[in-house]
């Protein structure tokens, strides 16, 4: 896939790309916002089908409506038969080693961040005995979900809007920092059609090559289990891989319009698979293996 016509000036200076470590243990549900609440609720009913039986936290961690997301969680999650649903919302990163928060989360089975910014999250609980807790939920075998910000805050390094989503062509259109890393080797992006963020992500991936794009549309999730996801959901999700790019001029000082050669594309539909080791999709024969 190229972008532009002509040689980019510079060379991509990581073409080989680093093969994405994936989970172990827990599964992680990663929806990439405004999710259907009202009719057949099918990226919810992945998260409620993992957890009925034990207790599933409602983190609003990143959210400026925090009372109101917790609520609208709580009422379909308790519809769809979970058992025990609890709120956590951390207002401040002091309040992280706070016995009660601790607690809220011990024997739980899974764990859903709402949206809002991802930031919010990371500066608040990033390191903390709080995150160990949430470490502790997946690595025992459960559910860490999140939607939007929520899910965006998942891989090792997240992206986060810069001088806004109109400027795609701009190195400044975004800013990479350090998320929570239950997925490394992978960039994700959310709202990713409807806010027009391709070019968003393919700046992201060309400026760190050995990184995997997931951009992951409204009401659509990947749900990853043993090095694997599969698709759920109305919309598509579209999988940039830069292993193989030869040039691009993505690391320029200036704000020229991006080129870049050689970089792969998948796009993905419900119940389509993809590797993450292997870095392709997977066919009809590899998916029930």
């Amino acid at each position: 896939m190229s972008t532009a016509e002509g040689t980019p000036r510079r060379r991509a200076s990581d073409p080989a790309a680093k093969k994405p470590s994936s989970p172990q243990n827990g599964t992680l549900i990663l929806i990439g916002g405004n999710e259907d609440k009202q009719s057949e609720k099918v990226l919810l009913h992945e998260i409620a089908a993992r957890t009925a039986g034990g207790k599933l936290i409602i983190a609003t961690t990143a959210s400026e409506i925090p009372l109101e997301n917790w609520k609208v969680y709580r009422d379909i999650f308790c519809e769809m038969g979970v058992t025990e649903v609890e709120h956590l919302h951390i207002t401040s990163r002091e309040s992280t080693f706070v016995g009660k928060h601790l607690e809220t989360l011990r024997n739980a089975k899974g764990i859903f961040f709402t949206g809002g910014d991802q930031a919010m999250v990371t500066s608040k609980i990033g390191g903390t005995p709080i995150f160990r807790e949430v470490e502790k939920i997946y690595q025992s075998g459960g559910v860490v979900a999140g939607t939007s910000a929520g899910a965006a805050v998942m891989s090792a390094v997240m992206i986060t809007a810069g001088i806004g989503d109109e400027a795609h062509s701009h190195k400044d259109a975004f800013i990479t920092m350090p998320g929570l890393g239950f997925l490394t080797d992978v960039m994700i992006d959310q709202h990713f059609a409807q806010r027009k963020r391709l070019m968003r992500l393919l700046g992201a991936v060309a400026q760190n090559p050995r990184f995997l794009g997931i951009g992951i549309d409204e009401d659509t999730g990947i749900v990853v289990k043993n090095d694997r996801f599969h698709v759920a959901g109305s919309g598509s999700v579209y999988v940039l891989d830069a292993a193989e790019m030869t040039a691009t001029n993505a690391d320029d000082t200036k704000n020229a319009p991006l080129s870049l050669y050689n970089m792969k594309l998948h796009v993905l539909n419900c119940k389509d698979q993809f590797c993450l080791l292997t870095r392709r999709p997977l066919n009809q024969q590899e998916r029930r293996h």
